[in-house]
């Protein structure tokens, strides 16, 4: 009985560190993916684990626009899910609503609270400045 439950244990403890490891090369590969909805799920991983180890991703092309027409994420930006991202992970609330359209004084915001805690950021646009 006592080898039974053993056995079980250590297959549940197996489990639960299979499934941590692989966390994060799949969070790598959607956040490399060039579909929208792969990037927001990356995205919003990070920030429900709040894994401060992606901060400097979050302001690499921090305007993004693109939206997920996925049912998961239906109406949902690229921008949105990494200003929701940064927001779980430093705690603090933005100056401003955060929606699916981009906003400079979110993105600053949080450009200022990464840069006070130490993160090596800097703003990569591609979409460009939504201003």
């Amino acid at each position: 009985m006592k080898k039974h439950l053993l056995s079980k244990a250590n297959a549940l403890l197996l489990m639960l560190m299979c499934s941590c490891v692989s966390k994060e090369p799949g969070i790598d590969s959607l956040l490399k993916s060039k579909k929208a909805t792969d990037v927001i799920s990356a995205f919003y991983t990070i920030g429900n684990l709040k894994d401060t180890s992606y901060v400097r991703n979050i302001f690499i092309d921090p305007y993004d626009p693109r939206v997920s027409h996925d049912y998961r994420f239906l109406g949902i930006s690229v921008y949105q899910s990494k200003m929701i991202a940064i927001k779980k992970i430093s705690g603090c609330d933005p100056p401003a609503p955060i929606t699916y359209r981009p906003d400079s004084s979110i993105v600053k915001f949080y450009q200022k609270w990464a840069i006070s805690k130490g993160f090596k950021i800097s703003c990569h646009l591609t979409s460009g400045n939504p201003e």
